[in-house]
């Protein structure tokens, strides 16, 4: 037989599997001619086994290549997708601030009794399923929300047990509600916070 090649991935390398022959029965197989026709024979097969295999491998690598390039621009894309993100969400975090900015404000000029009144309509409207209530505010607050709920029309605290009591631990605007359900926070600044997160979309 022939010879063989194997084409790694750094080297050519030859494998012979020439047999080994007797010497009265080589020279009774083929003459000089025929030998020499076939060394030629065989070195052009040979040769184009070699140019077959290099081409193949060759386009392997260009393949590989190809891929390696769809790969880096995927990558550079992604990569340019979160840069943008990070832009965007920068963007809406500075505008996040200034509405809050703006909001805490105009809170802050605010009459602190009508900031109150309009918590305690909320937190009528929104837990009028629940039949008792109880609302932690600052000590200083306790009276001013105790008059605010006696303000408000019957249908929004009819058939309720609302109880009122001051909170040290509590600032000023600062206002927790208890109910059978769970508890709420409607202070102020719980309120500011919840509006920065749902402008910067944090929440989603």
């Amino acid at each position: 037989m022939g010879l063989a090649f194997l084409i790694s991935s750094e080297h050519l390398q030859i494998l012979s599997e020439r047999k080994v022959l007797k010497e009265r029965e080589y020279t009774a197989l083929v003459d000089a001619e025929a030998l020499l026709g076939a060394a030629q024979a065989d070195r052009k097969r040979h040769e184009t086994e070699a140019k077959r295999q290099y081409a193949e491998q060759r386009q392997l690598g260009y393949d590989d290549g190809f891929q390696a390039g769809r790969t880096e621009a995927a990558q550079s894309t992604y990569a340019t997708v979160l840069q943008a993100a990070a832009m965007l969400q920068a963007t809406r975090g500075k505008m996040a601030e200034l509405v809050v900015r703006a909001v805490s404000e105009i809170v802050a000029d605010a009459d602190p009794r009508a900031i109150m009144l309009s918590a305690a309509k909320r937190i009528a409207q929104y837990l009028q399923d629940e039949t008792y209530l109880h609302i932690r505010v600052h000590p200083g607050r306790v009276h001013m929300m105790q008059e605010i709920l006696a303000a408000l029309p019957g249908d929004h605290l009819e058939r309720r047990t609302i109880r009122v009591t001051g909170d040290p631990a509590l600032r000023y605007g600062d206002c927790s509600v208890q109910t059978p359900s769970g508890t709420i926070d409607a202070g102020v600044d719980s309120q500011l916070a919840a509006l920065r997160k749902a402008l910067t979309g944090d929440g989603q």
